[in-house]
């Protein structure tokens, strides 16, 4: 073997490995994209549901003040 290829073989290699953690990266980044838009969207139910209760209350307070 030459030693370019020696060489090729060896960046080929760490290349490869590279390539994967870059992958499982990638993988792990958007897994947690979709957990960030999970819970925005439960923060959005949850801010819609305290929108609900104001409602609630200020209309209650309403009828007891004369």
């Amino acid at each position: 073997m030459k030693d370019t290829e020696v060489q090729n073989a060896i960046t080929g290699g760490a290349l490869e490995r590279l390539i994967n953690v870059l992958e499982e990266q990638n993988k792990i980044l958007r897994d947690q994209c979709e957990q960030a838009e999970r819970v925005g969207d439960t923060l959005d139910e949850v801010v819609n549901a305290l929108d609900m209760l104001g409602e609630v209350l200020r209309d209650g307070l309403a009828n007891l003040i004369p």
